[in-house]
């Protein structure tokens, strides 16, 4: 792993989220760094164990669970926060207080009970806090305006954290992740339905006419990213994107064409209207030294192969 962690001994982060879809890659990353020691907040124990990794069994919407665990991370340096409610499609009443709880009320919660010696906090948001772009590429200082509960419950848990930190004098880190996509990701998103409905023969849906266009940015360059984010002393907010652009209907074609099907997809009526967003990650390549390298047909064959294991495990 080429970064500066490898030359600081004894550093303990803490990592919030980190049986998640990003967070456990992360993990396994950190691991190979025998200089630190992780611990991880889980509301799971982890079946993984590594020598310098620990799980801690932790609810953070649990304040006596935080206070059961102060001694365990009184000595971390720094905090890596990526717990989070993935985000949803629909905007039900019940994701009001679901978003608000699980990714606003948990940052809260952990701020409450921050151990007092940290050097560095990188949060882990969300492209979804800038809503429609007005222009694109967007870069980290367009206006914000979100259009899900998801993205504001993350704005708003970046507002808490820059002034609680700022306070404290403490370097605070955003990322504001793209689309990712892997193998992996939550089978709620678009890609492993449309590759789950490809394997099987049958015809992917597409709501509206798939011409909705997203930054896809690929798992492994968003660990890289946050990686990086975790081993240099910047402080900030940044973009991690791909920086380059494809709709829906696109990726579609590129899944499709790997596979080699012969199967057209259903088309359904779209409520929202749609929009392209494209990242602006020009910072992130100046100061964190970021380099996405993976391209969107080569991201989405190594998950469909993910897919493909899976199925005939």
């Amino acid at each position: 792993m080429n970064n500066s962690l490898h030359n600081k001994n004894n550093k303990i982060i803490l990592v919030t989220g980190g049986t998640g879809f990003i967070g456990s890659k992360v993990v396994r990353r950190l691991k190979e760094n025998k200089n630190i020691y992780v611990k991880v907040l889980s509301r799971s124990k982890s079946d993984k164990e590594y020598s310098n990794v620990e799980y801690i069994k932790c609810d953070l919407l649990n304040e006596l669970d935080l206070m059961r665990i102060c001694n365990k991370i009184r000595d971390v340096n720094i905090v890596l926060h990526m717990a989070a409610r993935m985000p949803r499609s629909s905007l039900q009443q019940e994701d009001i207080d679901e978003n608000m709880k699980q990714n606003l009320l948990t940052t809260i919660n952990l701020l409450k009970y921050l151990p007092k010696n940290i050097e560095r906090f990188v949060y882990s948001s969300a492209g979804d806090i800038y809503g429609k772009p007005i222009y694109n590429p967007i870069d980290e200082s367009h206006p914000t305006n979100p259009l899900t509960y998801y993205g504001a419950s993350k704005l708003a848990s970046e507002k808490y954290l820059s002034i609680f930190l700022n306070h404290k004098g403490t370097n605070l880190t955003i990322l504001r992740y793209s689309q990712v996509y892997g193998p992996g990701e939550p089978r709620i998103k678009a890609i492993p339905v449309f590759i789950d409905k490809l394997i099987n023969n049958k015809p992917p849906i597409l709501l509206g006419d798939g011409s909705d266009v997203r930054d896809y940015v690929y798992i492994d360059d968003v660990v890289n990213a946050t990686i990086l984010a975790l081993s240099k002393n910047v402080s900030g907010i940044f973009n991690i994107g791909r920086g380059k652009g494809y709709s829906v209907k696109e990726v579609l074609d590129i899944i499709i064409d790997i596979l080699g099907k012969d199967i057209k997809p259903i088309y359904k009526p779209r409520i929202r209207k749609t929009y392209t967003s494209i990242f602006n990650i020009t910072l992130a390549k100046k100061r964190l030294s970021y380099s996405p390298s993976t391209t969107i047909k080569e991201g989405l064959k190594k998950q469909i192969e993910f897919a493909q294991e899976e199925r005939n495990e």
